[in-house]
């Protein structure tokens, strides 16, 4: 008997500590900020009233069909993404009556030899990666050269300079977020994370 009124008392304490999350102000407020940050990315010509109506619509949208934050938290970034789209277009189109297109989502790729040649740009210099497996790298605060070879190994992008004095300088970048035109890399020494763009 002491154990059955045991388990009826701890089931529901235990339902409610594994329960769903809710919905709370602040994190409706970061839903709406959320939206509206995308908007502003990607829909430049909607002003502020229209990017705050679209969010609160959105907000209401996600979470009467995900009460559980902890469900919505847990979507695939490829299924949020999905979801987002989705129900910006319907907010648009039901609080505003606008026709909003969906829009052209970049492709990541694998970084490769074929798809990394090129001129490219970071923060501190510019730099070409030859097909021959040379690159060349000129500092934007001095205008100072470098040339060595380059290899990617996986998502390594691996650079060997050749120093006269020195010796030889390498250095390793993880790439990520590879697309044809841009990607993110992350120094494996310094741990410092840079946008990489392509010169045309």
């Amino acid at each position: 008997m002491k154990r059955l009124f045991l388990s009826l008392v701890l089931i529901p304490v235990f339902n409610l500590a594994i329960g769903q999350t809710k919905w709370d102000k602040s994190s409706t407020t970061a839903l709406e900020d959320d939206c509206i940050s995308f908007l502003s990315k990607s829909y430049k010509n909607l002003d502020d009233n229209q990017k705050e109506t679209i969010a609160i619509c959105f907000s209401k949208e996600i979470k009467s069909k995900y009460p559980s934050k902890e469900d919505y938290d847990n979507l695939s970034e490829r299924e949020g993404a999905r979801i987002k789209n989705t129900y910006i277009l319907q907010c648009a189109k039901t609080s505003l009556g606008i026709e909003l297109k969906a829009p052209e989502v970049k492709v990541e790729e694998k970084p490769n030899k074929e798809n990394l040649i090129g001129h490219w740009e970071d923060e501190e210099s510019d730099f070409y990666l030859n097909p021959d497996g040379g690159v060349s790298i000129t500092f934007h605060d001095d205008n100072s050269h470098e040339k060595g070879t380059w290899n990617i190994t996986g998502d390594i992008l691996s650079l060997h300079i050749p120093r006269k004095l020195l010796g030889a300088k390498d250095k390793e970048y993880q790439i990520f977020n590879f697309q044809k035109d841009q990607f993110l890399y992350q120094s494996q020494k310094t741990m410092k994370n840079q946008t990489v763009k392509r010169i045309n």
